[in-house]
């Protein structure tokens, strides 16, 4: 059943169109359903974005500052230049009505922060992750450039020792490689740092 769920056949293709359909009865039932797909087919929640921040302050202050900025380029660069109306119509009611302040913060708040964010970025980004592929790593680039240059005969102890250039080009592979083992155990102590921390 959580395989099915999360594959593309029937019931996975079902549970997409019966997430995406959500919405159109209520925001956000979109997001609450992709927590239940999530909770069936166990998905890890860090799949769907769910993770804590390294910091709390670095993350408000980098969304509040791009966010204020995007307004203003918005306003003051690209909308005039489309020949945008400078008052929003839509939410032209707001203007001197601080009695819907409110229920609109609480509304985007829940409905663009929470629902939004949950079903485009977490849940559709998922999706498409595993539909389309994820792309190789830095580490499996590296990987199959390794197993290219003993084919070629570039690294030592291949059987087929070739040109400079060649040997020149194994070294680079050598060091490359060598990084990649000082990174990959860099990130196992940081993931063992960080299990311990949060076991506390």
């Amino acid at each position: 059943m959580p395989a099915a769920l999360r594959g593309f056949g029937p019931l996975g293709l079902a549970a997409i169109l019966a997430i995406l359909a959500g919405n159109l009865f209520f925001p956000p039932l979109s997001a609450l359903l992709v927590l239940v797909w999530a909770y069936a087919s166990e998905t890890p929640w860090h799949e769907l974005g769910f993770v804590r921040p390294r910091s709390w302050t670095r993350s408000i202050a980098i969304g509040v500052g791009f966010g204020a900025a995007n307004k203003l380029i918005l306003k003051a660069i690209v909308m005039p230049l489309l020949g945008a109306p400078q008052v929003n119509a839509r939410y032209h009611f707001v203007t001197g009505n601080a009695a819907v302040l409110p229920g609109l913060i609480a509304t985007m708040i829940i409905v663009a922060g929470f629902g939004e964010e949950t079903l485009y970025r977490g849940y559709m980004f998922e999706r498409l992750g595993k539909l389309l592929g994820q792309s190789p790593s830095r580490q499996d680039r590296h990987r199959a450039h390794h197993d290219g240059a003993i084919r070629r005969g570039a690294l030592p102890g291949s059987g087929n020792p070739r040109s400079r250039a060649s040997r020149v080009h194994g070294a680079r592979v050598r060091r490359d490689l060598c990084c990649d083992r000082r990174a990959v155990h860099a990130d196992g102590r940081a993931r063992h740092v960080s299990t311990w921390w949060r076991s506390r």
